[in-house]
């Protein structure tokens, strides 16, 4: 995955992840401390912009964190549905 800012893959999705406003509905982030795609500054900046999200970090998993660390993250995201149901 191309991650130098002259690639056209950068390009079309800086606007998504340099977005200015925060989010007002409830956000989760589980995120993987050892991805070698994304990684902990895109985190951080992501804390920064989105500061009321619910936040794991999983210190020994990488890229693949549904892979990973499946049977942590999985009751997460039920948990975090459960408490936030559509409206």
């Amino acid at each position: 995955m191309p991650l130098r800012t002259w690639r056209p893959w950068f390009r079309r999705r800086q606007p998504a992840f340099y977005c200015q406003s925060p989010a007002v509905q409830p956000m989760l982030i589980c995120w993987g401390m050892q991805d070698f795609v994304f990684d902990v500054h895109f985190l951080d900046e992501f804390a920064r912009r989105f500061p009321d999200a619910e936040i794991h970090r999983f210190e020994d998993v990488g890229h693949y964190i549904l892979e990973d660390a499946r049977d942590e993250v999985i009751p997460l995201i039920s948990t975090f549905l459960a408490e936030h149901p559509t409206p």
